[in-house]
């Protein structure tokens, strides 16, 4: 599909997939620099601040080993 279209038939995953599967590698890249820019421009301190799954794996593992028999 070219162009654009206002069915809802064209909003499916598969169609946004078929879609996405026609443009060359620039413009898949340019696409995802808008959407990143769009993201940013919502929320402007993504990926500014520490997210709890940012934190070193030492902070917040730990090895528990069973007792031996």
């Amino acid at each position: 599909m070219r162009g654009i279209s206002h069915s809802m038939e064209d909003e499916d995953l598969a169609a946004k997939v078929a879609w996405f599967r026609t443009l060359s590698p620039l413009e898949r890249y340019e696409a995802a620099m808008q959407m990143l820019a769009m993201l940013q421009a919502l929320q402007p301190d993504l990926g500014s601040r520490e997210q709890d799954d940012d934190r070193r794996p030492s902070a917040t593992v730990r090895i528990v080993e069973a007792p031996r028999r």
